[in-house]
């Protein structure tokens, strides 16, 4: 690509054309092809038949079959809101006591910057909220929270974004945030619900999530409970529009749109230029 990105730059008409058509093919050629895992992971079966035909992924983090599963899967990092998201939890248990024993969180904190002495803070901080959480709603066969504070492969956490109910990304402050539109792709079923923070640049593209302040616990668990009991009909529409956002806005289109802006841009100094040098009548 970066060979024929240079010729893109100046040129416009036919020309303009045929080289944005070279550094695209440039561009398809170099980006990673997605591979298919699993024949059943990518064949759209529902979640609850996929969690049957997939047992020991959950019992190996001790949630049963029947649980509202919610998942959460980033970087263990201040900007991401894992705590606040485990509050958010804790108020909704605490105002609907029916959902004690039917619903879990399962957060993937991969550790980030650890040996910086304020990560290490956090990840201490967030252990003792998880546990007094826990303390508080467990019982002997259901934990609200199981927190996972180590990194999963892909192919794990492809899984994990099949099986969920909903998936919750509350960024404090965020750029695109990846794993809102991994969840969306990975959703061929077109089920499961996306709660996503206002404050993710995701959130621009994915207006049929349930949208957030993650600031709000308040709000956050209502988002929570809304989730859960939205039906199948309107989870359905929700996903099928987000996919088909994420489908039409992809790596190509943004690339060509970069491509396209540069020489644009290279065309209007080009012609500002020319101005400056006509000479006065």
């Amino acid at each position: 690509m970066s060979a024929d990105s240079p010729a893109l730059i100046g040129t416009s008409g036919d020309s303009l054309r045929e080289a944005f058509g070279k550094a695209l093919s440039a561009l398809a050629n170099e980006f990673p092809k997605v591979v298919v895992l699993d024949a059943d992971i990518a064949g759209g079966t529902g979640v609850h038949h996929f969690r049957k035909s997939h047992p020991g992924r959950f019992l190996q983090f001790g949630i049963a079959e029947h649980v509202i599963l919610g998942l959460g899967v980033e970087r263990w990092d201040f900007t991401k809101g894992v705590i606040e998201r485990c509050l958010a939890l804790e108020l909704l248990l605490e105002q609907n006591p029916r959902l004690r024993g039917q619903v879990t969180l399962l957060q993937i904190a991969a550790p980030s910057r650890s040996k910086l002495a304020a990560y290490q803070a956090l990840q201490r901080a967030t252990l003792v909220e998880v546990e007094r959480i826990n303390a508080r709603f467990a019982s002997a066969e259901w934990k609200p929270i199981v927190l996972v504070g180590k990194h999963q492969p892909p192919e794990l956490v492809f899984e994990l974004y099949r099986a969920a109910d909903f998936c919750i990304v509350n960024s404090l402050h965020d750029g695109m945030n990846l794993v809102a539109k991994e969840f969306v792709a990975a959703r061929d079923d077109e089920d499961g619900v996306l709660i996503l923070s206002t404050f993710a640049g995701a959130a621009r593209e994915l207006v049929e999530a349930i949208l957030v302040n993650p600031f709000d616990v308040a709000e956050t668990a209502a988002a929570i409970r809304r989730a859960i009991e939205m039906p199948r009909e309107q989870r359905r529409q929700r996903m099928q529009l987000m996919r088909r956002t994420i489908k039409e806005n992809n790596v190509y289109r943004w690339a060509g749109r970069m491509l396209m802006d540069a020489a644009r841009i290279r065309q209007r100094q080009a012609f500002s230029i020319g101005q400056e040098e006509l000479p006065l009548s």
